[in-house]
């Protein structure tokens, strides 16, 4: 997991269009509305989960949270903040929305490739700018090559990625599966249909 803000809003589509895909079966059920728990529960997590590590690599590396396309000096360091954070929450529900959509109209598949494919342009990316990744430091040093920049592992960023890494892998996994199991919850207490007895001893 690499948290960029160009990878980031990347990442955040990804995610909310696998939300979608874990909460297929509860979004298939009657009465289900475009705004609903697992809408809720992504949202949570992005609100509670990447707007604080995003803002926190923003504000202490902000170079190469921006992978040294903007030099942050020249920027309005809180409106720029600002609006990474909210992109990165449009991102998130862009993502949920589009996947729900297909999870509604039953192409899955379509959903499955949709997020294959978005995989796909993230490597890709990463793969094109591990020099801007792997490499810490100022934008003026990035750009003048003086030697001033540290390799990922030896700055002090590597050590905040432990922490980091954690508090975005186990809130994903405990969201996902609290989306996944919404349509065994709601399903038990929804309202029972009649049914003849006839069909009942069937």
């Amino acid at each position: 997991m690499i948290k960029t803000v160009p990878i980031d809003l990347s990442l955040n589509l990804i995610i909310g269009l696998v939300l979608a895909g874990l909460a297929a079966d509860y979004l298939q059920l009657p009465g289900i509305g475009v705004f609903n728990k697992a809408l809720v529960w992504t949202i949570l997590y992005g609100l509670l989960v990447f707007v604080p590590i995003g803002a926190v690599l923003f504000l202490f590396w902000p170079d190469w949270s921006l992978m040294y396309f903007l030099d942050p000096e020249q920027l309005p360091r809180h409106l720029s903040l600002t609006f990474a954070l909210i992109a990165y929450q449009l991102a998130l529900i862009s993502g949920f929305f589009i996947g729900q959509l297909l999870v509604t109209n039953r192409r899955l598949e379509t959903l499955i490739l949709l997020i294959k494919a978005n995989i796909a342009m993230l490597v890709f990316f990463s793969a094109m700018t591990l020099d801007r990744i792997f490499n810490v430091g100022s934008y003026d040093a990035f750009h003048s090559s003086d030697g001033s920049l540290a390799l990922f592992y030896r700055s002090s960023l590597c050590y905040a990625f432990i922490p980091i890494t954690l508090y975005f892998v186990v809130p994903l996994i405990y969201t996902g599966k609290k989306i996944k199991n919404l349509a065994v919850s709601t399903g038990d207490s929804a309202p029972k249909k009649f049914q003849p007895a006839e069909k009942l001893s069937d």
